[in-house]
């Protein structure tokens, strides 16, 4: 009897096993039919229940959203005003759901105003001016939009080890510990020479455009390191805070300072995750309400009706 209850045991707990082994393979099997099945379907009902599928998706994945991927032209082209909201993981909303992204709260802040707005969510996780150069064309120019919300230099700025001599540091923009060097990885003066390429492309198109500066980090980012470090990131981020600041001012372009704002409200903690660098929900709300505040105030929007479909 004994022998039999310890092979019954090991039978259930076995079977358990499986059963979980088999569910983390269905959710991984629906993360790759919700990306796969807005890729290459164009059949509107797939990509509805694609979408509402995604939606409820709290982890991250590369790439654009899973709700913009199914975005068409020819669908938004009678639409007015078009915004697209052009950045890195911030924009994307990591670890958020959608529904709590900025643009998404953006859009709806801005449907009491304009009923047929339509605000495109194109954050891609990890991505540096560099990349958004790569990809203006296909991911923010093809939908014409009228406004351009643009958003990086977190990824840019954020220090990383470097094999070899530090010559392509500027002035003290690295930090060494030991006999290591970390460097932006993206350095100052290519920073700005892309950033400056991207807007040209968006203003030979006539699109308005926003320029947002870095959301803040707190104190104890990047986790792990010690203090100097810490605070030799946060010095760093300043200077490419500043850099996007004159070039938004010499281009005569919107500019809203999202690093005086995170830090004017204080209790940083509050508005970012755990990492120390993402926006948690209440971040998201506090920039869409931001940046509500300041379209508004600004009228920026004004001149959308006179931009071609």
């Amino acid at each position: 009897m004994l022998i039999f209850k310890k092979n019954y045991f090991k039978i259930y707990h076995r079977k358990n096993k499986i059963k979980n082994y088999l569910r983390y393979f269905l959710y991984f099997f629906v993360f790759l039919f919700c990306i796969t099945a807005t890729s290459l379907c164009s059949c509107s009902n797939i990509i509805r229940k694609t979408e509402k599928i995604a939606s409820g998706i709290p982890f991250n994945y590369p790439g654009l959203r899973i709700e913009t991927r199914s975005i068409r032209f020819e669908d938004t082209k009678n639409i007015n005003p078009r915004i697209v909201c052009f950045g890195d993981s911030v924009t994307f909303g990591w670890n958020i759901r959608y529904d709590f992204s900025y643009p998404y709260l953006l859009e709806s802040n801005l449907a009491s105003i304009y009923p047929e707005i339509k605000v495109i969510n194109c954050g891609v996780g990890g991505n540096t001016v560099t990349d958004a150069s790569a990809r203006i064309k296909k991911d923010v120019l093809s939908y014409k939009p009228h406004l351009v919300i643009i958003n990086f230099g977190l990824n840019d700025g954020m220090l990383k080890k470097q094999a070899g001599k530090i010559h392509q540091a500027e002035g003290s923009l690295y930090y060494k510990k030991d006999s290591s060097y970390f460097l932006p990885q993206v350095n100052i003066s290519d920073f700005e020479e892309i950033y400056r390429h991207v807007i040209n492309l968006l203003k030979d198109n006539n699109i308005s455009i926003l320029v947002l500066g870095i959301s803040s980090v707190t104190d104890n980012f990047p986790a792990g390191q010690e203090v100097d470090f810490q605070k030799k990131q946060k010095d760093i981020y300043l200077v490419y805070n500043e850099r996007i600041r004159k070039i938004a001012a010499d281009n005569a372009l919107y500019f809203l300072n999202l690093w005086e704002i995170f830090n004017s409200q204080g209790m940083q903690d509050k508005y970012i995750q755990p990492d120390g660098i993402h926006p948690n929900e209440a971040g998201q709300k506090l920039i869409s309400e931001s940046v509500f505040k300041y379209i508004t105030e600004n009228n920026i929007l004004n001149g959308s009706d006179n931009v071609q479909n």
